[in-house]
């Protein structure tokens, strides 16, 4: 239960994770920019095994209340067990998050929480959360960024100001996708992807591939010559830059956009902890053209790499280097510098990404 890793608690029927036990390391990150106290109302999205609802439970005391919603109600009964065994005292609701926010406060009015965590990826925060929220109250979520990072996910924590939120704190991270009811499979990453797999001795193995919403928009033609690009050797040379810098320079780059360019982003599983793993970049729309900024597994070190001869190749990577260079007068930003706004109404404001359904705006800014 200790080890630095995920454990996968429930599965699709393609064997696709629906439910896990989070990583240790990102769950104690939460916890501490949830700035939680003994006293305070909690309101936890995803129940799972229960395990951080007891660390909840734990750090509010008995002065406090957490609820946690769940959308399994087998998953809910075998962690409400649980806590209850431990004598841990949580209200465990089954239902839709995003509809159900969990018992009720005085007279039966909807209940209001100090914080609100929640541990599946979201696109937006619905107003029922917000709502949910007293003003000053603090809501953190793994959020799928909008274009050009879509694919992206961050951990945000988030203050409500009014009927904004603006965040406090933001950190790399990943999880599985927030699932509605009835719905029996994983859901499927947003964006668009290209690959190129080989099979050996029966078994598929990812050889080269690039996510990027922009990419759906590429003619096929220009597909098919990008996965070609994506195949020949790379011209790759080191960035001279302070050790771990990559975690702030990839999300940079893949959070951004360039004229006449597709942003694109890779991840490669790492065989060695020095290998380079991460990266984000662009490619030109004719798909002649890549360049890359990739960082090393271990955290230590970036490099950039450009595909393709001719022209493309040239315009990738002269653009590529050309936001390397603003990033570093902007003083190599990092994912902590950052700014998050949520707003709600019929029209979004400067800057803002995708608009939700029910009138959610996301906005992020980076330092200029």
């Amino acid at each position: 239960v200790y080890a630095d890793e995920a454990l996968v608690t429930r599965t699709d029927t393609r064997g696709r994770p629906l439910s896990s036990s989070s990583q240790p390391t990102i769950m104690a990150e939460m916890l501490e920019h949830l700035d939680l106290a003994p006293g305070l109302r909690v309101l936890e999205v995803g129940t799972g095994t229960g395990y951080n609802a007891a660390l909840l439970a734990e750090l509010v005391g008995r002065q406090g209340h957490v609820t946690s919603v769940e959308l399994e109600p087998d998953l809910a009964a075998r962690a409400e067990a649980a806590l209850e065994g431990l004598g841990y005292t949580v209200e465990v609701v089954v239902g839709d998050a995003r509809t159900v926010v969990g018992g009720t406060g005085p007279a039966g009015a909807p209940a209001r929480y100090d914080r609100v965590i929640v541990t599946a990826a979201a696109d937006s925060v619905p107003r029922s959360w917000r709502d949910a929220l007293v003003d000053g109250g603090l809501i953190e979520l793994p959020l799928r960024l909008p274009e050009p990072s879509e694919g992206e996910q961050v951990v945000v924590t988030l203050r409500r100001q009014g009927e904004r939120l603006a965040s406090v704190a933001i950190v790399p991270g990943g999880f599985m996708g927030l699932r509605r009811p009835g719905v029996e499979e994983a859901p499927a990453p947003g964006g668009a992807g290209l690959s190129v797999t080989e099979l050996v001795a029966g078994r598929p193995r990812s050889i080269a591939s690039l996510t990027g919403a922009g990419l759906a928009r590429m003619r096929p033609a220009a597909r098919r010559r990008l996965a070609a690009v994506m195949l020949s050797p790379p011209r790759a040379r080191r960035l001279a830059m302070p050790a771990e810098a990559n975690t702030s320079l990839v999300p940079y780059v893949g959070m951004a956009e360039a004229p006449g360019m597709v942003t694109v982003r890779t991840f490669r599983r790492p065989s060695e902890p020095g290998r380079f793993v991460a990266g984000a970049g662009f490619a030109t729309r004719d798909g002649r053209g890549l360049a890359l900024a990739v960082g090393r597994a271990d955290g230590r070190g970036c490099r950039l790499e450009a595909y393709g001869d001719g022209d493309g190749a040239a315009a990738a990577s002269h653009a590529l280097d050309r936001l390397v260079a603003r990033w570093r007068a902007a003083g190599a930003p990092s994912l902590a510098d950052c700014r998050i706004t949520m707003t709600y109404g019929d029209r979004p404001p400067r800057g803002a990404g995708a608009v939700e359904p029910d009138g959610v705006f996301v906005a992020l800014q980076w330092p200029a």
